[in-house]
């Protein structure tokens, strides 16, 4: 409770409005907005271009890597996929963190994420031609 009201009052004393764009700008934390749209790079962009939206965003927002992969694996989690896929995406998802736990750069760490999710396209990619019901991934609206 604490931490709420010191985040409010942080909040108002930083912007005009206290409103949930604010909170997150305030708190430094990917908005669930953000998270869907690095989500959805991930899943369907050109690695290039997800790339420079994450470090954009990086840039622009001061969103920490750690915290974009939480929100993506919390995403992703909840995403109905073919347990092989989800297993190798969370296998290298906890190589990431401790890579960047142990100080590894941000931009590099970056690019082993897109790395993840291309494996995981091509894993899904292969259950494709398998199944009928392969290669997809549906994500969970938020909430539900």
């Amino acid at each position: 409770m604490r931490r709420v009201l010191n985040v409010l009052q942080a909040t108002s004393l930083g912007f005009d409005t206290v409103d949930e764009a604010s909170v997150y700008a305030c708190t430094g934390d990917p908005s669930p907005k953000d998270i869907r749209l690095i989500t959805q790079a991930l899943l369907t962009s050109s690695v290039a271009e997800t790339f420079e939206l994450i470090r954009d965003m990086q840039a622009s927002r001061g969103l920490a890597l750690g915290d974009i992969m939480q929100g993506v694996a919390r995403v992703m989690e909840r995403a109905v996929q073919p347990a092989k896929a989800k297993a190798a995406l969370f296998s290298a998802l906890s190589r990431i963190e401790v890579r960047l736990a142990s100080g590894t750069p941000d931009k590099h760490q970056v690019g082993a994420l897109i790395a993840a999710f291309v494996q995981m396209r091509e894993l899904l990619e292969d259950d494709g031609d398998d199944e009928d019901d392969g290669g997809e991934v549906l994500i969970a609206e938020e909430g539900g």
